[in-house]
Protein backbone atom coordinates (compact mmCIF):
# COMPACT_ATOMS: atom_id res chain seq x y z
CA UNK A 1 0.00 0.00 0.00
CA UNK A 2 1.29 3.44 -1.22
CA UNK A 3 0.57 5.64 1.83
CA UNK A 4 0.69 9.04 -0.11
CA UNK A 5 -1.78 7.89 -2.75
CA UNK A 6 -5.85 7.66 -2.16
CA UNK A 7 -7.35 4.59 -1.87
CA UNK A 8 -8.82 4.33 -5.52
CA UNK A 9 -5.28 5.32 -6.81
CA UNK A 10 -3.68 2.17 -5.12
CA UNK A 11 -6.38 0.13 -6.34
CA UNK A 12 -5.56 1.12 -9.84
CA UNK A 13 -2.26 0.02 -9.43
CA UNK A 14 -3.34 -3.06 -8.32
CA UNK A 15 -4.68 -4.01 -12.11
CA UNK A 16 -1.93 -2.34 -13.70
CA UNK A 17 -1.60 -5.42 -15.86
CA UNK A 18 -4.91 -5.81 -16.38
CA UNK A 19 -6.06 -4.30 -20.09
CA UNK A 20 -9.65 -5.27 -20.21
CA UNK A 21 -11.54 -2.00 -18.47
CA UNK A 22 -14.74 -3.68 -18.34
CA UNK A 23 -12.54 -5.95 -15.55
CA UNK A 24 -11.01 -3.53 -14.24
CA UNK A 25 -14.60 -2.30 -13.64
CA UNK A 26 -15.37 -5.36 -12.56
CA UNK A 27 -12.68 -5.67 -10.25
CA UNK A 28 -13.60 -2.21 -8.60
CA UNK A 29 -17.19 -3.42 -8.40
CA UNK A 30 -15.63 -6.72 -6.17
CA UNK A 31 -13.37 -4.56 -4.10
CA UNK A 32 -15.87 -1.79 -2.83
CA UNK A 33 -18.81 -4.62 -2.05
CA UNK A 34 -16.33 -7.06 -0.37
CA UNK A 35 -14.99 -3.88 1.45
CA UNK A 36 -17.55 -1.16 1.74
CA UNK A 37 -15.36 0.91 4.22
CA UNK A 38 -13.02 1.48 1.58
CA UNK A 39 -15.98 2.71 -0.90
CA UNK A 40 -16.79 5.43 1.81
CA UNK A 41 -13.02 6.49 2.19
CA UNK A 42 -11.96 5.79 -1.81
CA UNK A 43 -10.75 9.55 -1.79
CA UNK A 44 -8.75 9.71 1.09
CA UNK A 45 -4.95 8.82 1.54
CA UNK A 46 -4.30 5.27 2.67
CA UNK A 47 -1.73 6.46 4.79
CA UNK A 48 -4.74 8.02 6.79
CA UNK A 49 -6.38 4.74 6.91
CA UNK A 50 -6.48 2.61 10.29
CA UNK A 51 -4.54 -0.15 10.80
CA UNK A 52 -7.20 -2.27 9.71
CA UNK A 53 -8.50 -0.26 6.75
CA UNK A 54 -5.32 -0.64 5.46
CA UNK A 55 -5.04 -4.42 5.56
CA UNK A 56 -8.14 -4.15 3.83
CA UNK A 57 -6.90 -1.96 0.86
CA UNK A 58 -4.10 -4.10 0.72
CA UNK A 59 -6.07 -6.95 0.05
CA UNK A 60 -8.49 -5.52 -2.23
CA UNK A 61 -5.59 -3.83 -3.91
CA UNK A 62 -4.09 -7.47 -4.49
CA UNK A 63 -7.42 -8.72 -5.63
CA UNK A 64 -7.53 -6.49 -8.46
CA UNK A 65 -6.02 -8.57 -10.81
CA UNK A 66 -8.10 -11.41 -10.19
CA UNK A 67 -4.89 -13.55 -9.10
CA UNK A 68 -5.36 -17.40 -8.54
CA UNK A 69 -3.46 -17.56 -5.30
CA UNK A 70 -3.55 -14.86 -2.57
CA UNK A 71 -0.45 -14.74 -0.57
CA UNK A 72 -1.08 -13.18 3.20
CA UNK A 73 1.84 -12.27 5.44
CA UNK A 74 1.13 -11.37 9.07
CA UNK A 75 -2.10 -10.02 8.50
CA UNK A 76 -2.93 -9.74 12.76
CA UNK A 77 -0.19 -7.57 12.69
CA UNK A 78 -0.63 -4.35 14.69
CA UNK A 79 -4.38 -4.54 14.60
CA UNK A 80 -6.66 -5.34 17.63
CA UNK A 81 -8.23 -8.58 18.15
CA UNK A 82 -11.44 -7.45 16.59
CA UNK A 83 -10.27 -6.43 13.53
CA UNK A 84 -8.33 -9.12 13.15
CA UNK A 85 -10.92 -11.20 13.43
CA UNK A 86 -13.16 -8.78 10.61
CA UNK A 87 -9.67 -8.92 8.51
CA UNK A 88 -9.38 -13.08 8.61
CA UNK A 89 -13.64 -13.62 8.16
CA UNK A 90 -12.89 -11.41 4.74
CA UNK A 91 -10.31 -13.65 3.45
CA UNK A 92 -11.97 -16.52 3.96
CA UNK A 93 -14.97 -14.97 2.46
CA UNK A 94 -12.73 -14.06 -0.70
CA UNK A 95 -11.81 -17.83 -0.73
CA UNK A 96 -15.06 -18.81 -0.45
CA UNK A 97 -16.85 -16.29 -2.87
CA UNK A 98 -14.18 -15.54 -5.18
CA UNK A 99 -12.33 -18.62 -5.47
CA UNK A 100 -8.90 -17.84 -4.47
CA UNK A 101 -6.31 -19.99 -3.28
CA UNK A 102 -5.25 -18.30 -0.18
CA UNK A 103 -1.91 -18.93 1.83
CA UNK A 104 -1.32 -17.09 4.87
CA UNK A 105 1.43 -16.87 7.01
CA UNK A 106 0.48 -15.92 10.88
CA UNK A 107 2.30 -16.03 13.83
CA UNK A 108 0.67 -14.24 16.80
CA UNK A 109 -2.85 -15.28 15.77
CA UNK A 110 -3.50 -18.30 13.79
CA UNK A 111 -6.98 -18.74 12.07
CA UNK A 112 -7.06 -22.29 12.11
CA UNK A 113 -10.55 -22.96 11.12
CA UNK A 114 -9.81 -21.17 7.59
CA UNK A 115 -7.35 -23.88 6.83
CA UNK A 116 -8.09 -27.15 4.92
CA UNK A 117 -4.15 -27.76 5.65
CA UNK A 118 -1.88 -26.36 8.03
CA UNK A 119 1.58 -26.38 9.15
CA UNK A 120 2.86 -25.22 12.71
CA UNK A 121 6.47 -24.03 13.24
CA UNK A 122 8.06 -24.19 16.15
CA UNK A 123 11.65 -22.96 17.07
CA UNK A 124 12.40 -23.07 13.14
CA UNK A 125 11.24 -26.88 12.69
CA UNK A 126 7.75 -28.39 11.10
CA UNK A 127 6.50 -29.97 14.38
CA UNK A 128 3.16 -31.18 13.03
CA UNK A 129 2.43 -32.44 9.47
CA UNK A 130 -1.02 -31.81 8.22
CA UNK A 131 -1.14 -35.64 7.10
CA UNK A 132 -0.12 -36.71 10.88
CA UNK A 133 -1.88 -33.88 12.64
CA UNK A 134 -5.16 -33.45 11.16
CA UNK A 135 -5.35 -37.79 10.92
CA UNK A 136 -4.83 -37.70 15.07
CA UNK A 137 -7.31 -34.87 15.26
CA UNK A 138 -10.03 -35.96 13.26
CA UNK A 139 -9.12 -33.86 10.43
CA UNK A 140 -9.37 -30.46 11.72
CA UNK A 141 -6.30 -27.88 11.82
CA UNK A 142 -7.63 -25.56 14.47
CA UNK A 143 -6.79 -29.14 16.46
CA UNK A 144 -3.09 -28.85 15.32
CA UNK A 145 -2.63 -26.39 17.08
CA UNK A 146 -4.89 -26.22 20.22
CA UNK A 147 -3.56 -29.69 21.14
CA UNK A 148 -0.14 -29.26 20.29
CA UNK A 149 2.16 -30.17 23.32
CA UNK A 150 5.51 -28.41 22.63
CA UNK A 151 6.37 -24.84 23.36
CA UNK A 152 5.28 -21.58 22.02
CA UNK A 153 4.51 -21.22 18.30
CA UNK A 154 6.96 -18.87 17.08
CA UNK A 155 5.17 -19.17 13.14
CA UNK A 156 2.20 -21.00 11.36
CA UNK A 157 1.91 -21.19 7.65
CA UNK A 158 -2.30 -21.71 6.27
CA UNK A 159 -2.87 -23.00 3.21
CA UNK A 160 -6.85 -22.16 2.63
CA UNK A 161 -8.97 -23.51 -0.59
CA UNK A 162 -7.00 -24.65 -4.04
CA UNK A 163 -6.07 -22.49 -6.70
CA UNK A 164 -8.23 -22.98 -9.81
Amino acid sequence: MLRDLTVTQNLELGAYVVTDRDQVAASFDRAFTTFPILAERREQRAGSLSGGQQQMLAIARALMSNPRLLLVDEASLGLSPIMTETVFDLIGQVNREAGVGVLIVEAERPRLDLASRAYVLERDKLSTSPRRCCAHHAGTPAGCLSRNRHGTVTGTALGTGTAR
